[in-house]
């Protein structure tokens, strides 16, 4: 048996559902846990990203947290030997299995209390246990230390080290908000998993304003992390060499961008756009407020978001709370400005009846432009400040955005079914199919059907292998464009008032998606539990336990890729993973098993659904799995 082994039961019992179960029954471990910031923030670090328990598996005060478990009155086991490191550290050798930890082993055998004793027999029960795979015991010395945290794991920090008092000083109306402090409280004992079941609580989005700075200011140095030499042997000798963690394209195209905004002075000041709000009439306020700011305010100076009443608060930049009830707000299409699409529930395009809501009046209309040219300042805010915006658009509206020419490739993302009726005439010769089709399109618009005609007189011009590029064209504008040019040139006007387009060159499409909305991490504690198996799988299943490995040392924009590969987008509905949709209402994500192992993992995006092989390695998973969404990046899904 390994060290790598020995110190699996304590992982083990770390990541375990029952955790916090197992720690109410021991009254001198929850009081330590409780008291001990440190140890919080590991543990729900630990429980949200596995590697960070290789990394601090020798912090102090995790190993007194474990060692509290050691027995009164007991003895070593056989084989192990007490010892002091160079800094008066006790740590444990075992003679005859040749490794070191600090763990004391009568704790590693009290939290597996259904296992033999840990003595000369440990190696042979271990052949029993089933081993982790290379990827998942690989040494966290291969991991870049400077590694950034989510933002969540910031907030969980922060809110470990500083107090209720601390937090009052700036806030003091947190003194009569008993409830928000209930909430802070939870965060620091339930960490990221409770954060996220809290996240839209009305006082802690103050919070999180007021000390963003603080918050975004957190990384992994401020963590508690001593390491001891003496933990190695002379056969188990590890490398100190980092392996430098290479930035995607995206990454590259994204640092770019922020770069050129520095350099640009974008947000910098030294002004301000002062924008105070009444939160009852926030949406209507901001519009009245912006309309009039001129192109060089929008671009240079800072956003300070204030709700009336609360003046006193330092908000210290543009408010995260305020991008979010705004983009709730607008996007949503209760309002109808804007439509679910017709290719999923949740990402959604300008409503055509938006229109209708100013009515057929010039002045109205013009009105309504001006409200898609607020949006889209709206939009170039949120771009330049780092902000997230809480909806999805369909991925040709960010095409538009870029000021991209719409072809027949953007059809798919909306409307499946004629992108594969019109991809078929371009591709074949339709001039002997009697196709029997011309120049019009019917529309349905409030319950009435109604020819169309593309062109003038296109109720007579049949579509033939000659003109057939000219009628594709036509279709892919009126489908795009019909009913919705001026909102479209308003929202393109509006964001570009903010936003110079020459600096959005190197984006995609799909890079700006990402940087609006699709930038946050995904969580993946959140995925798994909302997850269904078929076909004889388990969540415990030794291919399921490589899945989700997998899944978990993705990078961000690898992960979202295979989200879009398994549910047809990069986007995730507001409620998280338990409000993914198939054609007829909730569909979770499902995981199902088929084939062989030389076969590659199926995906049906209309059922968030992967059929998965039954690999045996985390090499061979890997690989399969990169392969078919590289196979279905170039050819594109059935």
């Amino acid at each position: 048996m390994s060290d790598r082994e020995y110190h699996l039961h304590v992982k083990r019992f770390i990541l375990s559902n029952d955790f916090f179960k197992e720690l109410e029954k021991n009254e001198d471990a929850r009081h330590f846990y409780l008291e001990n910031s440190t140890v919080r923030t590991l543990v729900n670090l630990m429980r949200t990203k596995e590697h960070f328990f290789q990394q601090h598996l020798s912090t102090q005060a995790f190993v007194q947290f474990i060692n509290i478990y050691v027995p009164e009155n007991e003895s070593l086991p056989p084989f192990w030997i007490a010892m002091k490191d160079s800094k008066n550290r006790e740590y444990f050798a075992n003679k005859e299995l040749h490794f070191t930890t600090f763990f004391h082993p009568l704790a590693v055998q009290a939290l597996t209390p259904s296992q033999p004793e840990l003595t000369k027999n440990l190696s042979e029960y271990h052949k029993q246990a089933a081993p982790e795979s290379e990827e998942v015991t690989r040494d966290a010395s291969t991991r870049n230390a400077s590694e950034p945290l989510s933002y969540p794991d910031q907030v969980v920090i922060f809110f470990n080290k500083r107090s209720n008092a601390y937090l009052a000083q700036k806030i003091p109306a947190l003194k009569n908000s008993p409830m928000t402090m209930k909430v802070l409280e939870k965060i620091r004992i339930g960490g990221v998993a409770a954060f996220h079941n809290h996240v839209n609580a009305g006082g802690l989005a103050q919070v999180l304003s007021v000390f963003h700075d603080e918050i975004s200011a957190i990384s992994l140095g401020t963590l508690e992390s001593s390491r001891s030499s003496s933990m190695q042997f002379a056969n188990t000798k590890r490398t100190n060499e980092k392996k430098e963690k290479s930035s995607s394209p995206f990454e590259k195209t994204l640092s770019e961008f922020y770069s050129k905004l520095d350099e640009r002075g974008y947000g910098k000041g030294p002004g301000k756009i002062k924008m105070p709000l009444e939160r009852d009439a926030f949406v209507r306020d901001a519009f009245n407020f912006l309309r009039h700011k001129s192109v060089k305010q929008l671009q240079r100076q800072k956003l300070q978001i204030t709700f009336r009443g609360e003046e006193g608060l330092d908000y210290s930049g543009p408010s995260r709370e305020f991008f979010y009830l705004v983009s709730h707000h607008l996007f949503n299409p209760y309002y109808n400005w804007f439509e679910y699409s017709d290719a999923d529930d949740y990402t959604v395009q300008i409503s055509r009846h938006s229109l209708y809501n100013c009515s057929h009046d010039k002045e109205m209309v013009s009105a309504c432009k001006e409200w898609f040219r607020f949006i889209g300042r709206i939009l170039g805010l949120a771009l330049i400040h780092r902000y997230l915006i809480d909806a999805y658009f369909i991925k040709p509206i960010y095409s538009l955005l870029l000021k991209r020419k719409l072809t027949l490739d953007d059809l798919k993302y909306v409307d499946l079914q004629l992108y594969n009726s019109v991809k078929f005439i371009k591709d074949n010769s339709i001039d002997d199919a009697y196709l029997f089709m011309d120049f019009t399109v019917v529309e349905e618009r409030f319950g009435k059907k109604e020819v169309k005609e593309l062109i003038p007189n296109g109720a007579e011009i049949e579509v033939t292998d000659a003109n057939k590029h000219e009628y594709i064209e036509k279709l892919v504008n009126w489908h795009f464009f019909d009913g919705v040019r001026p909102q479209i040139a308003g929202l393109v006007h509006g964001f570009h008032e903010v936003v110079n387009i020459k600096m959005l060159e190197r984006f995609t499409s799909s890079d700006l998606e990402l940087a609006l909305c699709g930038t946050q991490e995904i969580d993946l504690q959140d995925w798994r539990s909302h997850t269904e198996y078929r076909g004889g799988y388990f969540d415990s299943n030794d291919t399921v336990e490589l899945f989700w490995k997998y899944i978990e040392e993705l990078d961000v924009e690898n992960r979202l890729k295979f989200l879009q590969f398994v549910t047809g987008t990069t986007s995730i509905p507001y409620e998280g993973f338990c409000g993914l949709r198939g054609p007829n209402g909730p569909k979770p994500f499902c995981v199902e098993q088929w084939g062989t192992v030389n076969d590659l993992p199926r995906a049906h995006t209309c059922f968030n659904r992967i059929d998965l092989p039954p690999y045996a390695t985390m090499s061979q998973l890997k690989s399969k799995i990169e392969l078919s969404i590289h196979e279905c990046a170039e050819f594109g899904l059935e």
